[in-house]
């Protein structure tokens, strides 16, 4: 009786967070963030007084993860400690310069990512696997409508006409849109690789088209950032599920299944109205790579049919650890790079070299950050500025600098460590670190597949933050992912 109230509680969450929440949208794109907002404090009061009387009326015990609930509770009490710092200003519990990211939806995501702990949502796997590919089938396909020149509902009209470029589909801003496929990707693959009881044959056609239109997004959300951490989540996937001959069957079927997303995408850039995709995504799209792609994930499928799979599965592992190691030690490059004082003359050098334009921009604004930081207080370098403090600071020091260097005219870290930094300080973003390092670690140690791929989806959400600005949009789908 128990753990059936348990499960229809994270059900109806799921499908609020999954299909309700990355498809309601306002007539206008600069709303869309607010009425996610208002979604999300609803999904999440439903949950935490669902949870509560569940708790308490029939006094479960929940104290199976006493070091996660630690760590949340120290870190609501630096985050009040902030506030007290800072002035107790409206602004710093609201944060309305930025996307209503202040100490309210703070705390809300606290409780609701304590909820969410209690009441396992893991155990329903196919049924959350269902729902998440069935959310993101519709985005990738309104999203794709639009990339290619359509707009049927007509959201693009209400943004202006040199901004089109930045938005995408029913989550708004294409970062965070790029972000959302990182996302759920790995939880595609388990509908793929795993059998439901009553329906195999449909999870799995499911699970393939989840992986076929997260491929799609990443690509078509036309940013750096989203194609870093989707390698990353292709990467690690591969890593953990190629040591099983059954699971690397199914990892070579996404190979294939991406090969032929992007494939497809670039058959786009023939249409005359579709958007032009950026010189590191196209990239991504030329034949002689595509073609490589998908004759490698279609040998193994041969091969396991003869059942001779095996060697190339290990290869293929191999060539996943060669390719994490080489993304891990990417930022030596570039550091390197950039202080031999080479110039980006190349396509290569202007991915390597950082200066204030390297990635869109960011340079200035992660450089910023840092002055930011190491100019406060030690006080403030301890519990931070408080919410708008990063806009605030920016503004005052940097901005005007900004405009006379040509940098996008914006008053974001466009990190999300580095903003966090700022406005909550070294405790601050500790507490929180410490806490997402420890739910990655109990996925990854635990037997259960779906663990797994959740702690992927929370590690390529990690690295795609690192190059998006700071948006309860996103930062809503923390929850899910623990």
């Amino acid at each position: 009786m128990e753990n059936r109230i348990k499960n229809y509680i994270g059900k109806i969450y799921i499908i609020g967070m999954f299909i309700l929440y990355p498809l309601i949208m306002h007539d206008m794109y600069f709303d869309i963030s607010n009425t996610k907002l208002i979604t999300f404090y609803v999904l999440s009061a439903l949950l935490i007084l669902s949870v509560f009387i569940y708790a308490f009326v029939l006094r479960y015990k929940y104290l199976e993860k006493p070091k996660e609930l630690i760590l949340l509770g120290a870190l609501s009490i630096s985050m009040l400690i902030t506030f007290m710092l800072n002035g107790h200003t409206s602004e710093i519990l609201t944060s309305e310069a930025e996307y209503g990211t202040g100490l309210i939806f703070l705390f809300i995501l606290i409780l609701t990512s304590l909820s969410v702990l209690l009441i396992e949502t893991g155990e329903s796997a196919f049924f959350y696997s269902t729902a998440i590919t069935l959310g993101v089938i519709a985005v990738s396909l309104f999203s794709t409508l639009q990339f290619i020149g359509l707009d049927p509902l007509g959201l693009l009209g209400a943004v202006a006409e040199d901004e089109r470029s930045l938005f995408l589909g029913t989550i708004g801003n294409i970062g965070n849109l790029g972000c959302y496929a990182v996302m759920v990707f790995p939880l595609c693959f388990y509908s793929l690789a795993m059998t439901s009881e009553k329906y195999s044959a449909l999870t799995k056609v499911l699970g393939g088209c989840g992986i076929f239109f997260c491929s799609i997004l990443a690509l078509i959300s036309n940013t750096d950032g989203t194609i870093l951490s989707f390698a990353v989540v292709v990467i690690l996937l591969g890593i953990i599920t190629l040591r099983r001959n059954d699971l690397a069957f199914y990892f070579h079927i996404s190979l294939l299944l991406i090969g032929v997303a992007f494939t497809l995408v670039g058959l786009t850039q023939l249409i005359q109205d579709s958007r032009p995709l950026d010189i590191h995504e196209r990239l991504l799209i030329n034949p002689i790579l595509l073609c490589v792609l998908i004759c490698y994930s279609a040998i193994p499928l041969i091969l396991h049919i003869k059942h001779r799979d095996t060697i190339i599965n290990k290869i293929s592992r191999i060539i996943c650890i060669i390719a994490l190691i080489a993304l891990c030690i990417l930022p030596i490059i570039i550091f390197t790079y950039t202080i031999t004082n080479q110039r980006p003359d190349t396509l290569i050098g202007r991915v390597l070299y950082f200066d204030n334009h390297w990635g869109t921009d960011r340079g200035y604004l992660w450089k910023s950050a840092v002055r930011i930081f190491a100019d406060s207080p030690i006080s403030q370098k301890l519990f931070g500025l408080g919410s708008s403090g990063f806009a605030d600071a920016y503004i005052d020091k940097f901005y005007n600098t900004s405009l006379e260097l040509g940098i996008y005219s914006n008053y974001d870290a466009h990190n999300f460590f580095l903003h966090f930094l700022c406005e909550y300080g070294l405790v601050g973003l500790g507490l929180t670190m410490a806490f997402l390092i420890m739910r990655i670690k109990r996925n990854l140690i635990n037997d259960n597949l779906f663990a797994k791929l959740k702690a992927i989806s929370l590690i390529g959400a990690m690295v795609a933050s690192m190059f998006l600005a700071f948006q309860n949009v996103t930062l809503g789908w923390l929850t899910v992912l623990l």
